[in-house]
């Protein structure tokens, strides 16, 4: 199952539409990451909410730097989680937990494109494309 947009998803976004993101999100160690429109790379550790290691090769060569710079020069490739959350943060969707462990996510709006989406990641990427 995957997990995570990709780079390619994320260059389906407007400039505007990327800033809001980073607006939104907090990084977080494990967090994956576009770094200035290069690739994938992964944030391997924070230090007291002020710098960063990411690294791009699995951990072998990482780099430090500011959280700010970070979050100027990168942009997050959403898990299915960080979708979940920022559809919940904008009030977007609904969530209900019902008995033997099925949840329910009602959307507030109509979302057509969600329909046929072979992932779960991609229907949600889908959903954020369209509010963000």
């Amino acid at each position: 199952m995957k997990q995570i947009i990709t780079v390619g998803q994320l260059q389906e976004l407007s400039k505007e539409q990327k800033n809001r993101l980073r607006e939104w999100w907090k990084p977080k160690t494990g967090d994956h990451i576009d770094v200035d429109g290069y690739g994938e790379a992964m944030i391997v550790h924070l230090f007291d909410e002020m710098s960063a290691w990411y690294s791009a090769d699995n951990a072998m060569n990482p780099k430090r730097t500011h959280i700010d710079t970070l979050k100027l020069r990168s942009t997050p490739l959403l898990s299915i989680g960080q979708c979940i959350e920022l559809l919940k943060d904008i009030n977007e969707i609904d969530i209900t937990t019902r008995k033997m462990g099925t949840i329910d996510f009602y959307f507030k709006r109509p979302m057509m494109e969600l329909a046929g989406k072979p992932e779960l990641i991609d229907a949600l990427w889908e959903a954020i494309k369209q509010v963000t």
